[in-house]
């Protein structure tokens, strides 16, 4: 999603809600501190995150994982 500019908007309340909307649309890639378990999640239901260059994402009771088969670097 491309994020619309919000500065034209003069009620702060109703700024702060759609920026809150699409900032949370797809959701935050979590930067996780090991690699999810089934004792040990560490993500919620319908929440990401990366560990060791490996995303995870959890949808109800199974967490996917992703490898990449490669990366690009933005410098």
């Amino acid at each position: 999603m491309i994020p619309k500019p919000l500065d034209q908007i003069a009620n702060v309340e109703l700024k702060d809600v759609l920026t809150y909307i699409q900032e949370e649309t797809f959701g935050r890639v979590l930067t996780l501190s090991a690699e999810p378990t089934s004792a040990i999640p560490l993500i919620q239901d319908n929440e990401g995150g990366v560990y060791n260059s490996i995303y995870y994402r959890r949808v109800g009771n199974v967490i996917y994982k992703f490898t990449p088969t490669s990366t690009i670097s933005v410098t």
